[in-house]
């Protein structure tokens, strides 16, 4: 009796340590915190076992977990966490001892231990340890389970989903197919529509084209103006420069008159008359120069407002260019959605419905309608993209010519009152300088003649104030005129030999008879000045005259020449157009044909199959059979039809092509004879111009001898003795600088017409080679149709050859059943 409550107890026990030692398991593996996970799971375990077993034993529950644990550390040697693990459970239930004793009656009943509660022990740790691990795997498999469980309603749920999406997709493509007959039928309208807008985008662009041509002219005729004014202020600006040498020549006068006699008097007088006269001529040709600069004033303001209103009107083609590009991009836009809904609705209907192949045929028609549509529209919209962007570039351009026209005009214009000014100031300087030379002179008259017997002394003075006053006066002149600086060795040349001459000419008879020699020189130079100014202009007028008729004449070869060319073009795409839409219906005959043969063949085969799987031939076989034969020779019919259709169109395109190149031959010969004769004209307006030229330069030569002669003349006639070391004025002329100074203008003005002319030789011959290059793309785009119209011919060749091996079949097929109709009548 005494042995039970043991054993009760020891089950009790039992139990009590196998929830208790079921949580010390889980820090064994984890070897840095062992010490509070096992007290952590000791205290719960306790909790747990002491609560639902405290009525029937809990008294003997914790002796027996002291002893077992205290008897548990001796075999447990490998295992270094669970002594401490053991131990620390005996010190917290030796701790939580003395409330479970108060609740006991007997605690020393148990104090006796025995091997058979360490076996218990032991096996029941052995059977807790598995059944733990079958409980996890219980566990393990149930949410494996579960975890189906739910996939399997997931993937249910899925296939129910995916079941009503197929039902709502298969109505949806069924509603698609429809819609897609529509959209075919609403896209067809839609081309229509495009190729309308892009014939008036095509005029616009014409339009547009024509537009620049005219702004063109308009730039050049501004170009001309600009020219024609540059033209006139150079002209100025050569008047100016020979006014500044008449104001050069009176200076010299005024200071060969500081020291002259009383006969020099009657001289002064005609010099200053002179300057008078040359004065007012500077004056009159200043206010003509100011009424023509009006003039230009007036035309260039209103050529600029001619070109603003150009510029106006293209800035409005301009916007109408860009509505056209936006309305192009639109139809490209939508274009590109329909296209992008066709090849949709192509790929669901090929995936539901195999058996729509005249659908998909059709939308593969209407497919390469729209490409072909999409390739015309981009083609245009990169037109009018050029078209912009030169009429952008043509503003641009005219606008900064503008500016540099008005630029240059303000310029002269500042540069010319420039010029006035310093005449005036000139002038006016001049005449004080000549007021202070009379003024010395008749002091120096006075005391000549009051003191005769001091007269060398007095010369000495004279010549000491002349020589002052010439420094001063040089001083002035390089103050006043800065430019003549380079001319000073040739101002002090001239001094020296006026110098020299001093001594020599003081007698009033050689003076009259020199200013009688002056006057008829400058007599004679003033008719040689007219006559050359004559001749030159003669020579420019015939020289402009004879470029205008040049210019004409070639502008109406080219535009003669262009309109040609156009028209052939014209005609051209016209004649490929044409050839284009035969090759398109050769193409869809042809693809008719093959979808034909391949009917054919599946009829073949049928009729093959029908025929070896039936022994008798019915007669539904041999009307069968008829009709096939019937359906070969139609086919038959309509290969050779194509054929010719394709011979036809290879004729015309190779007679297109012969007669394009005899065109182009002729037009290049035509051009090549405009520039032998543009070439012999300007060759012998050359060989005039040098006629004239050496002419010219005898004149000059002639015109030299005489001068030299005269000045020889004057050197050889006897001194005389001075007066008062003054010199006569020299008559003013034209000189040989000023010569050579209109022989360089001249022969500039050649070499410029020379220029011009090789310029418009090079217009020539860029316009030709660029209607070579045209010849050229259209000659290979005449080679790429015929390589197209070849492989029209291999496939033609080939259906051919396919329609004679069904032919064989059919002529084998119907042996076969004559021999077979014959074995069952003899049957």
């Amino acid at each position: 009796m005494a042995s039970r409550p043991t054993a009760a107890s020891s089950s009790s026990a039992t139990a009590a340590r196998r929830s208790s030692v079921a949580p010390t398991r889980t820090p064994l593996s984890h070897h840095s915190k062992p010490t509070t996970g096992v007290t952590a799971a000791s205290a719960s375990a306790s909790h747990t076992s002491v609560s639902p077993n405290a009525p029937k034993a809990t008294s003997p529950v914790r002796p027996r977990a002291s002893v077992s644990d205290a008897v548990k550390r001796a075999p447990l040697v490998s295992r270094q966490s669970l002594p401490s693990s053991t131990a620390k459970l005996s010190h917290l239930a030796s701790a939580k001892a003395p409330p479970a004793k108060s609740a006991s009656t007997a605690p020393k009943a148990r104090t006796a231990s025995s091997i058979s509660s360490i076996r218990e022990v032991r096996d029941d740790s052995k059977l807790l340890e598995e059944l733990q691990t079958k409980v996890k795997h219980a566990t393990d498999a149930l949410t494996s389970k579960t975890e189906e469980a739910t996939d399997l309603k997931a993937q249910l749920s899925q296939a129910n989903a995916s079941l009503e999406a197929v039902k709502v997709e298969l109505e949806s493509k069924a509603s698609a197919a429809i819609q897609a007959e529509e959209s075919r039928a609403s896209l067809e309208t839609q081309m229509e529509s495009a190729q309308a807008a892009y014939n008036e985008l095509k005029n616009l662009h014409a339009e547009g084209d024509i537009a620049v041509e005219v702004v063109r002219e308009e730039l050049e005729d501004a170009r001309a103006a600009t020219l024609s004014q540059t033209e006139l202020v150079t002209s100025l600006q050569g008047q100016i420069k020979e006014l500044e040498a008449e104001v050069a020549k009176t200076k010299d006068n005024i200071k060969a008159l500081k020291d002259a006699t009383t006969a020099a008097t009657s001289d002064a007088a005609l010099a200053t008359s002179i300057e008078h006269e040359a004065l007012l001529k500077a004056q009159v040709a200043f206010a003509a120069i100011q009424v023509e600069l009006e003039e230009l004033r007036e035309s260039h303001a209103l050529a600029l407002t001619e070109a603003q209103d150009k510029i106006a009107e293209l800035e409005v083609q301009a916007a109408k260019v860009a509505a056209l590009e936006a309305l192009s991009a639109s139809l490209q836009g939508e274009k590109e959605e329909s296209a992008n809904k066709v090849s949709e609705l192509e790929i669901e209907i090929l995936e539901l419905r195999e058996s729509q192949e005249s659908f998909d045929e059709e939308r593969e028609l209407s497919l390469t309608k729209l490409d072909a549509l999409r390739n015309d529209l981009a083609a245009a919209t990169a037109a009018a993209e050029k078209a912009n962007s030169y009429v952008q570039a043509k503003e641009a351009e005219y606008t900064s010519s503008a500016k540099t026209v008005e630029v240059e005009h303000e310029n002269a214009l500042k540069a010319a009152a420039e010029e006035q000014s310093k005449v005036l100031a000139q002038l006016d300087s001049l005449k004080s300088e000549l007021a202070a030379a009379l003024s010395t002179h008749e002091t120096l008259k006075n005391e000549a003649l009051k003191t005769a017997e001091t007269h060398s002394r007095a010369l000495d003075e004279a010549e000491q104030q002349y020589l002052a006053r010439q420094s001063e006066l040089s001083e002035e002149i390089n103050k006043i005129t800065a430019e003549l600086e380079g001319q000073e060795a040739q101002y002090n040349a001239k001094v020296d030999n006026v110098k020299e001459e001093h001594s020599k000419l003081l007698q009033e008879a050689f003076e009259r008879a020199k200013t009688e020699a002056g006057d008829e020189h400058k007599k004679d130079l003033n008719s040689v000045r007219i006559t050359f100014d004559s001749t030159i202009a003669q020579m420019a007028a015939t020289h402009q005259s004879a470029m205008e008729d040049l210019e004409a004449e070639h502008a109406s070869t080219l535009e003669a020449q262009a309109k040609t060319l156009e028209k052939q073009i014209s005609s051209l795409t016209l004649v490929l157009k044409a050839t284009q839409d035969d090759l398109a219906k050769a193409k869809a005959s042809f693809e008719s044909a093959h979808a034909e043969v391949n009917i054919l063949t599946t009829q073949r085969d049928e009729a093959r199959a029908a025929a070896a799987a039936a022994p008798e031939v019915s007669p539904e076989q041999a009307e069968e059979i008829a009709r096939l034969t019937t359906q070969l020779s139609v086919t038959k019919d309509d290969l050779s039809a194509i054929t010719d259709m394709l011979n036809l169109t290879k004729d015309s395109l190779t007679e297109m092509s012969n007669n394009h190149t005899k065109e182009l031959k002729e037009a290049a010969e035509a051009r090549a004879q405009d520039v032998t004769k543009l070439r012999t004209a300007h060759e012998e307006e050359l060989s005039v111009f040098a006629t004239q030229k050496l002419e010219l330069s005898v004149k000059l030569s002639d015109l030299e001898g005489e001068l030299a002669t005269a000045k020889a003349a004057l050197a050889t006639e006897p001194a005389v003795p001075k007066s008062n070391g003054t010199v006569a004025p020299q008559s003013p002329g034209v000189t040989k600088e000023e010569l050579q100074r209109l022989h360089e203008a001249h022969n500039l003005k050649v070499h410029d017409l020379e220029a011009e002319h090789k310029k418009a030789l090079k217009d020539i011959a860029a316009k030709l080679e660029a209607a070579e290059t045209q010849a050229k793309e259209s000659k290979l785009e005449v080679e790429r149709k015929e390589m197209e119209i070849k492989y029209l011919e291999s496939d033609q060749d080939d259906n051919l050859e396919q329609i004679t091996r069904l032919k064989a079949d059919l002529e084998t097929l119907s042996e076969h059943l004559k021999v077979k109709d014959i074995d069952t009548g003899s049957d």
